[in-house]
């Protein structure tokens, strides 16, 4: 596409191109301990999500706290994700409250280096249609660069009114609906036509995204995008490619529990993102307040650890999540708001390690028991129950209660090794132990005497 040559203008018709095809994000925005807008992680957060593939990136949008953002922060925020996105990914800022607050941080995007505004939602108050269309075509004729109108909240645009600002604002380009209300889009897609790029945008729309791919809305913005990008890309890809068997794998696996989280609370759409975000070790800080951070402590915790927020914990943790990261992955998962219990309370929790102590494995395990309580409260007892390669501390967790009070802290070697070695193991690697996350990842090694006539793998094959 031309903006990967030019990389600083584009088009409104270069925008929409641009829009029409290939997952959407709106990146998280980095704030520090004091709330304040904090660039350096932004940037590197910008950094580590361009790679993976996202056709365009929208900043200071909903996921992003636009609301939150007073117009020279938000000319921070934009005029970073410009400069660090330029001739690699489109970037579109957040535009919204009353039209003339509208109109100035449009005009910030635009004097920032956006190559277009997404139009949030006004504000509280309802509006008529003609007001609507006024705040609309007020905020286009701001600018030259090209807009998308968000359908979301109290901005409820019918087709009437959307084809009257499509004759009236020629950088008019998208239609984005986060409203749900499929009658709306058909009549909308049916008189519009191509005249729009068409965008979903309902909270975690991957699980919306075949009911709005049949009336013609075939992208869509993924907030998941912010801390598990290669399956919210693996989502799109199976769902643009009509691969229903990955997609439904992925709802089932992963989307719906993440759900069953977010739905905790009011306000968590974001918060969850944030939370997902620290698990995998790209921290972007706290929420602003009215949002409340979705943390341990907040909405109550559980006895037992929920098995939904278990499988989403899971699932949004890569293979390199690394030791300080499963702290903060454990203590999502147990505090899942599901009951008013605490957990872990009073009763000790115990650590079982299938190993002597002073091994590697050990000494993980208690550094897990020093810093868990810190997250949860209470406290975690390391147990050594070595033998047998690790295989009668497997046994014995196992037989133990399912409730959360012993945890298993062991390499893969009961797991993968052990069961294909010895024989009459008491215990099913797969079916009899549910996995929290990853620890940490330590290669292996083989070596050789330095003299050895062996100098690689095939060398020690039989010929």
């Amino acid at each position: 596409m031309s903006y990967l040559l030019t990389g600083i203008h584009m088009s409104p018709n270069e925008l929409k191109t641009a829009l029409s095809s290939g997952l959407l994000s709106f990146p998280l925005t980095d704030f520090d301990a004091q709330l304040r807008f904090e660039p350096r992680g932004y940037t590197e957060r910008l950094e580590w999500l361009m790679p993976y593939g996202a056709t365009v990136l929208f900043a200071a949008g909903g996921t992003g706290e636009f609301f939150s953002l007073e117009p020279t922060e938000y000319a921070a925020v934009i005029k970073t994700a410009a400069e660090t996105c330029r001739g690699r990914v489109p970037i579109v800022g957040g535009a919204g409250g009353g039209t003339t607050l509208a109109i100035r941080y449009a005009q910030e995007a635009e004097r920032n280096g956006a190559q277009g505004v997404l139009l949030l939602p006004h504000y509280l108050t309802e509006a008529t249609q003609d007001g609507l269309v006024q705040h609309v075509e007020a905020v286009c004729k701001s600018v030259k660069i090209g807009v998308i109108v968000y359908n979301r909240g109290a901005t409820k645009l019918t087709a009437a009114s959307l084809l009257k600002l499509a004759e009236r604002c020629p950088n008019l380009i998208g239609f984005k609906d986060g409203l749900g209300d499929i009658e709306r889009i058909v009549s909308i897609r049916q008189q519009l036509g191509d005249r729009f790029v068409y965008i979903g945008g309902m909270p975690t729309h991957e699980v919306y995204a075949n009911a709005y791919k049949a009336p013609g809305v075939p992208t869509y913005s993924s907030a998941v995008f912010n801390f598990i990008p290669r399956t919210a890309i693996e989502f799109y890809n199976a769902y643009a490619s009509g691969d229903q068997t990955t997609v439904s794998r992925l709802i089932n696996d992963f989307f719906l529990p993440y759900l069953a989280i977010r739905n905790k609370g009011e306000g968590y759409a974001v918060s969850i993102v944030k939370a997902g975000a620290t698990i995998v070790g790209k921290t972007a800080g706290p929420v602003r307040p009215p949002l409340s951070d979705l943390e341990a402590g907040r909405g109550g915790r559980t006895r037992r650890a929920d098995p939904h927020a278990r499988r989403a914990i899971r699932a949004t943790i890569p293979k390199e999540t690394s030791m300080k990261t499963i702290l903060l992955g454990l203590a999502l998962a147990f505090s899942a708001a599901v009951g008013a219990q605490t957990y872990p309370g009073d009763k000790p929790v115990t650590m079982i390690v299938p190993f002597p102590p002073g091994g590697s494995t050990d000494s993980i395990a208690r550094v897990l028991a020093q810093e868990l309580p810190k997250k949860l409260g209470g406290s975690f007892v390391v147990d050594n129950k070595a033998g047998a390669t690790g295989t009668i501390g497997a046994a014995l967790v196992k037989r133990a209660p399912a409730d959360g009070y012993t945890l298993f802290v062991s390499s893969l070697g009961p797991f993968v090794i052990a069961p294909h070695l010895i024989k009459g193991v008491q215990y099913d690697a797969l079916k009899d132990f549910d996995l929290l996350t990853v620890a940490v990842q330590a290669p292996n090694v083989l070596v050789v005497p330095v003299n050895s006539p062996i100098k690689s793998i095939p060398d020690m094959l039989p010929r």
